[in-house]
């Protein structure tokens, strides 16, 4: 008969309650992001949005002498330049693509009417009731295309109102974020840390940072000028050689520069937007700016995007690939904007990491020989 004392577990109620609560907190939590998640989004963006526009209003207020007019002023001139890209580039090319569309039937019909030699062929084959099915069938597709977009506008309008809601909001708390912004920083630092050098530490840390982003952000408005205008005085001799007219030249600059800031995608974006834009004017101009436009991006791509990129954000080309993939996975239009400053950012916080474990390591080393040091030292007048 086996009499080895048993052993008895006892588990106290804070262990049990511990036990359940963790994953019902971290259940919570998910939850609670996932609800609040357009307002944090929000929030993200005006943060990156006053992260962008600090170095501008700090330049302005050492001659304004007031950081919320330099705010102001910073923020006055992004909306400015969005709103005007919009104001120019959309209802230019709504105007144009909506004319396009309209003319379609009365082109079919003209070319129905006036191609004799085609309408023969067709009819001597037995092809004319096919011919007039397929011209038919194009004109009910336009028309119903034109009436579902014109069914879409109250839609359309509902969209446009929430989004500028949004956009309103985005303002205000980027504004608030620019005025207040060095008072709280002053505050979290003092704050979070007792320690003064690892506050400085840290504080080092978050400097390298935000020039990763400002540098990236000043890279990216220097690179969307030069292609604004090298491109927009290529539009521009268009507009001299071809029945293009001379309103489409800001709008394709301003194209051009907003575009710029969106990393990878943004140029081809561009350029396709503009000879799509001249292809509804002249088909032979848009081919002759596509060309044109395509081996200006291999000049820029080899030559200034290098030299200017280099120094601001140090990343290597399969970084900001997979910094774009995961961007665009994770957080879709959003997260391709700020794929390659979080990836420069992400790149400091690794670098650091592995030079404090590389001088702990290297201090262990000192302390063990300093160790041995002192015991040889301490055994050797007993020998």
């Amino acid at each position: 008969m086996d009499k080895t004392p048993r052993k008895h577990i006892s588990i106290s109620t804070k262990t049990i309650l511990r036990f359940w609560l963790v994953p019902l907190a971290i259940v919570a939590a998910v939850l609670a992001v996932r609800w609040a998640l357009p307002a944090l989004v929000m929030i993200f963006v005006a943060f990156f949005l006053a992260v962008v526009l600090n170095r501008p209003t700090v330049f302005l207020a050492k001659y304004i002498k007031s950081r919320s007019a330099s705010a102001i002023i910073a923020l006055a001139g992004l909306i400015l330049v969005t709103v005007l890209a919009f104001y120019t580039v959309v209802p230019l090319f709504a105007k144009q693509t909506v004319t396009f569309v309209s003319s379609l039937p009365n082109t079919f019909s003209q070319l129905q009417q006036s191609s004799d030699e085609v309408y023969e062929f067709l009819r001597d084959h037995g092809l004319e009731e096919q011919y007039t099915q397929v011209v038919d069938s194009a004109k009910s597709g336009i028309v119903s295309m034109l009436s579902n977009a014109a069914q879409n506008v109250v839609g359309l309008f509902g969209g446009l109102l929430n989004a500028l809601i949004v956009a309103t909001l985005v303002v205000v708390m980027t504004l608030f974020m620019l005025i207040e912004g060095p008072m709280w920083t002053e505050r979290f630092w003092r704050l979070a840390y007792t320690d003064k050098a690892r506050r400085e530490h840290h504080q080092g840390i978050a400097e390298k940072m935000y020039h990763v982003v400002t540098g990236y952000i000043n890279g990216a408005a220097l690179l969307g000028l030069m292609t604004a205008i090298v491109c927009g005085l290529a539009v521009f001799v268009a507009t001299l050689v071809a029945p293009v007219p001379i309103d489409v030249v800001i709008p394709s600059m301003l194209v051009m520069f907003v575009c710029a800031f969106i990393p990878m995608f943004g140029s081809p974006v561009s350029g396709t937007v503009v000879s799509l834009l001249l292809l509804l004017y002249s088909w032979p101009a848009a081919l002759i700016f596509a060309a044109y436009f395509i081996i200006f991006q291999q000049i820029q791509n080899n030559i200034f995007v290098p030299k200017i990129f280099a120094k601001r954000v140090n990343i290597s080309n399969l970084m900001v690939l997979i910094a774009v993939v995961i961007g665009t996975y994770c957080g879709g239009f959003l997260g391709i904007l700020i794929s390659i400053p979080a990836a420069g950012c992400l790149q400091i916080l690794i670098r650091e990491i592995i030079v404090r474990k590389k001088l702990s390591s290297q201090d262990k080393v000192e302390k063990e020989k300093d160790a041995k040091k002192l015991a040889a030292k301490s055994e050797s007048p007993k020998n």
